[in-house]
């Protein structure tokens, strides 16, 4: 999730741009009752549906809250739910989520990999967004990404908590009429833009698992597959039907509308402590931290670290390193740096270089140079608002880049010649072999700082590769020797 809004969805702002998005549709709610009066459509025909961009609040208004990322470097997956303090049904509702888009993924990218067609594999990229925050209401909206070079789908559901009840859409609405009423009205709105009539047989409630609010007023986000007439992209479509609003649904639009502090049972983070942050007056600086080792005379090696920063996990790992007296580089996304800027700042602070891993983790060359650019322009963005530097590196997710993403990026870009699979084992011991077996002068070597076992090798991996004579040192360090200009790809240090 992230400090500030961003909407993350395709852009289809007319309806025949919507053919470019065509998410799958989520499980069905339960029928919401018999159908009502008739609807009075909201719009004229032919008119161009209105993209709406979903609230997108900070993690800070919820103490406690940890997001938990899963990875698979081969199959271009990446996860990430969150887990709420006190809220044991959201969160679970919320690692289902993405454990069941991972499951209906998979068959996918393997059919591909048996075909031997990995260049052309798509990404999944699953990732929630605090939409609504209150001290006894929350608004979590889980959104599923599945990208190729040449399609794209999107599929979003929102879930409720109020006084502790997970909700149901239909419970943010006054009686089951007044749901029904709403998918109706919803329906015509749709049907005035020649976008309907839905599938047959189907009811509009089914369609309405995600609900969000704007301006007091109900937006309900349907997905692809719900209109015969456009079966496209996901479409937002906001009612005026406050007065349909459950008493709960008033408090979430209030959550919506004036965000506060959700009452975890921990105390709320207070203005960061001066040390933790860049003072006011910092500018941000692009000179990367530096030692005074020549890694053309020295045996150098690289430790890296990708997808954080964690808030739990990133701390624990700059203990290590600093007990040790050696320096990291840390690839960082966007999105986590603005979680946890005071996690990034420390970083920073404690002489690690930081380093951009784009904002979402999104595979770079299924998207158009736009897309492209903004993904690491948002990242460089947050990092210098975290911590007053500007990252000259960036490390492409699941290292996938093309001349294209290279050129473009305005960066040294940065892989690696060491991959420690540490995702994928998800064991100290065997991360630890697997970096001392490929190591040698000038590797780099790629590790993520999402993983509890990979903090736990820390200590034994430090010591094991001292112990072999290799300094510790930053990726600027170690590519000093080769002073790549930006636009270059490079894997590995001097030797």
């Amino acid at each position: 999730m992230r400090g500030r809004l961003r909407n993350l969805s395709i852009a289809c702002a007319t309806a025949l741009a919507l053919t470019a998005c065509t998410p799958a549709a989520p499980p069905p709610e339960e029928d919401s009752g018999p159908p009502p009066t008739s609807p009075t459509p909201t719009s004229s025909p032919g008119q161009p549906i209105e993209r709406i961009a979903a609230p997108s609040l900070s993690d800070e208004l919820v103490p406690g809250l940890e997001l938990v990322s899963e990875t698979d470097e081969d199959l271009r997956i990446y996860t990430q739910h969150a887990v709420v303090p006190g809220a044991e049904d959201l969160s679970a509702a919320l690692a289902d989520y993405a454990s069941q888009a991972r499951e209906a993924y998979l068959p996918v990218a393997e059919s591909a990999v048996e075909a031997g067609d990995v260049e052309n594999l798509p990404d999944l990229n699953v990732r929630p967004a605090l939409v609504g925050s209150a001290p006894d209401v929350l608004g979590v909206r889980m959104t599923t990404y599945q990208f190729s070079e040449d399609t794209g789908t999107a599929n979003a559901r929102t879930w409720w908590v109020d006084g502790g009840d997970l909700l149901d859409s239909a419970d943010l609405f006054a009686t089951p009429e007044a749901f029904t009423e709403f998918g109706d009205l919803v329906m015509a709105d749709l049907e005035a833009r020649e976008l309907g009539p839905w599938a047959p047989d189907d009811e509009p409630t089914r369609q309405l698992t995600s609900i969000t609010f704007t301006d007091g007023d109900p937006v309900a986000e349907l997905p692809a597959g719900a209109l015969t007439a456009a079966a496209a992209g996901s479409l937002t479509v906001r009612i005026p039907a406050g007065e349909l609003l459950s008493d709960a649904g008033r408090r979430a639009a209030a959550a919506v509308a004036d965000p506060q502090p959700y009452d975890t049972g921990q105390v709320a983070p207070t203005s960061p402590p001066q040390e933790s942050t860049p003072p006011p007056s910092a500018s941000p600086t692009d000179d990367p931290p530096s030692s005074d080792v020549d890694c053309a005379q020295v045996a150098c090696v690289a430790l890296t670290y990708d997808d954080g920063p964690s808030a739990s996990l990133t701390p624990q790992l700059l203990d290590v390193l600093a007990e040790r007296g050696v320096p990291a580089t840390f690839f960082l996304l966007g999105s986590s740096v603005e979680s946890h800027p005071g996690v990034a700042a420390r970083i920073a602070q404690e002489g690690h270089e930081i380093a951009n891993h784009t904002f979402s983790h999104r595979d770079l060359t299924n998207l158009d140079p736009t897309e492209r650019a903004a993904e690491i322009a948002d990242t460089t963005a947050a990092i210098e608002s975290a911590t007053g530097v500007t990252p000259t590196l960036v490390r492409p997710p699941y290292g996938a880049q093309d001349d294209a993403v290279v050129a473009e990026s305005g960066m040294v870009v940065v892989t690696w010649d060491v991959d420690t699979e540490d995702w994928s084992n998800r064991d100290a011991a065997v991360t630890t072999d697997t970096a001392l077996a490929g190591v040698e002068a000038g590797s780099i070597i790629l590790m993520h700082d999402i993983h509890p076992s990979t903090i736990e090798a820390a200590p034994g991996l430090i010591d094991a590769l001292e112990a072999e004579g290799y300094t510790l040192v930053t990726v600027s360090d170690i590519l000093a020797p080769l002073d790549p200009a930006p636009g270059t790809l490079v894997s590995r240090g001097a030797s």
